[in-house]
């Protein structure tokens, strides 16, 4: 995946219900007491917007960076740009092709890297193969061939990271109900599996994850969730190294449909806070980091947004 070209935080965004701001409650299962049950998954908060984020990362109001992401009507990301604080003369550029909606077909950058991504589909619309070309020289530098299933969803991957027309590592990815719930990577493509990650789901959203580090068969790390009626995690407890005790849990808090504040505790590690504003159609405009607790921020984000059918200022 080219890390560039991203969207803004979709995991944050899509805690938010997407109602106009409503201030409802999130406890209540559509369709009870007249209230509608906030949107989890799927929920594009984008489309049709360019959005800018600036990012303060020490909180000093002074050097900021920025990126700015435009998305088509689809809620698909069309274009960024990123400029570095420091000077501005580190920035990147790239633009992106589509194919359909959801269907990226090329991917172009250029600025502190210059390189191409190329996605090609069968007709019906399912992806068979991404590659990268470094520099956008016209050779490709690295391949991903994916085997598909009726639906779409991608059950191999050979990836061939010279470009050679090898696999040098495969991933089998394993699917139930239209849900991820197994990915196993052959690093070296010798017909061993060195990595394993898994799922389970409850009503549609991941209860759990496992992860087998070295491919022996025992469970080196685990995350757990706890959600609420609307799907919204409440907690997350991640065990680092497999002891049964989490090491790292989040509780997040709520106001009506989005994400008021998420508080990390870590083992040997001081607190985390971190605390998001939203604007009256519930997008995501503030986000603030507080390492340690201690009610001083330490990190500031803020999204501006230019959205097809907002009103003129």
């Amino acid at each position: 995946m080219s890390p560039p070209l991203r969207a803004l935080p979709l995991a944050l965004a899509l805690l938010a219900c997407g109602k106009g701001g409503d201030d409802t409650s999130s406890g209540a299962p559509d369709g009870e007491d007249g209230e509608e049950a906030c949107a989890v998954e799927p929920y594009s908060p984008v489309a049709g917007c360019l959005v800018v984020h600036a990012l303060d990362f020490d909180a000093d109001g002074r050097l900021l960076d920025y990126d700015s992401s435009w998305y088509d009507e689809n809620g698909d990301l069309i274009s960024f740009d990123a400029r570095n604080g420091e000077d501005y003369t580190d920035w990147i550029a790239c633009t992106r092709t589509l194919a359909g909606p959801g269907m990226p077909a090329s991917e172009r950058c250029v600025g502190r890297a210059t390189y191409t991504y190329t996605w090609t589909y069968d007709a019906s619309g399912h992806l068979v193969s991404r590659s990268y070309d470094t520099g956008s020289d016209g050779t490709l530098d690295k391949v991903w061939t994916y085997t598909t299933d009726g639906d779409g969803h991608a059950i191999h991957e050979d990836i061939d990271t010279d470009a050679d027309g090898i696999a040098d590592s495969t991933v089998d990815y394993t699917w139930a109900e239209g849900l991820l719930i197994l990915e196993a990577w052959d690093y070296d493509n010798d017909g061993a599996i060195d990595f394993t990650r898994a799922w389970t789901h409850e009503g549609g959203q991941i209860a759990t994850e496992a992860t087998d580090k070295d491919g022996d068969g025992t469970i080196d790390a685990t995350v757990s969730f706890t959600r609420n009626a609307d799907g919204q995690p409440l907690i997350r407890d991640e065990d680092a190294d497999g002891d049964g005790e989490a090491d790292i849990s989040t509780s997040y808090a709520y106001v009506g449909c989005n994400l008021e504040s998420a508080l990390t505790t870590e083992v040997d590690s001081a607190p985390q806070r971190d605390s998001y504003r939203y604007d009256s159609e519930g997008r995501l405009i503030g986000h603030t980091a507080d390492f340690g607790d201690n009610g001083e921020a330490d990190s500031v984000d803020t999204w501006t947004w230019s959205c097809a059918g907002d009103e003129a200022p």
